[in-house]
């Protein structure tokens, strides 16, 4: 077992998540949500390159006839976030919020880990409510954003344990 892998199941085995690690490929799955909706989330752990990506993924794909409008309303969310960014894939229609740890040559420790798999767990949970009503045609991707960029949560993330 790898230092990255020892160092994210060590964390969710401390907080009791309920995890799957996969048999073959690096990630571990688990599903999260919040009053929002539900998702799942994957976590990839490169450990040749000290490198974490934390995955939130919308359940559903984008139908194609809906994917410029929800375009839009992800590069509106998008601008102005510094740790993570919503990114959707335009031939599938998969559409994720995507956070990332390099750890470099350092300590692998979860003091930066922690932090990016909160943010992306609220800021994915965020903008949820407002995606799907883009998906669904009900609101237009710029009122859509502008609603969820004047409703950001407080992201205090002090009281981690670490």
């Amino acid at each position: 077992m790898g230092a990255l892998e020892e160092m994210i199941l060590d964390y969710f085995a401390r907080d009791n998540w309920q995890v799957q690690q996969h048999e073959t490929e690096p990630y571990i799955r688990f599903e999260y949500g919040n009053e929002a909706g539900s998702w799942v989330c994957l976590i990839w752990y490169i450990e040749e390159e000290s490198q974490i990506l934390i995955y939130s993924i919308l359940p559903i794909e984008v139908p194609a006839g809906r994917r410029a409008d929800v375009s839009e309303f992800l590069t509106r969310v998008n601008y102005g976030q510094s740790r993570g960014c919503f990114e959707m894939n335009f031939d599938t229609g998969e559409t994720r919020y995507r956070t990332s740890v390099n750890f470099g040559k350092g300590d692998i420790n979860p003091v930066p880990f922690v932090p990016a798999l909160k943010i992306n767990l609220l800021s994915y949970g965020d903008h949820l409510s407002g995606l799907e009503d883009v998906i669904a045609g009900r609101i237009d991707p710029a009122s859509a954003a502008e609603v969820h960029l004047e409703e950001q949560p407080d992201l205090d993330l002090r009281d981690d344990g670490y």
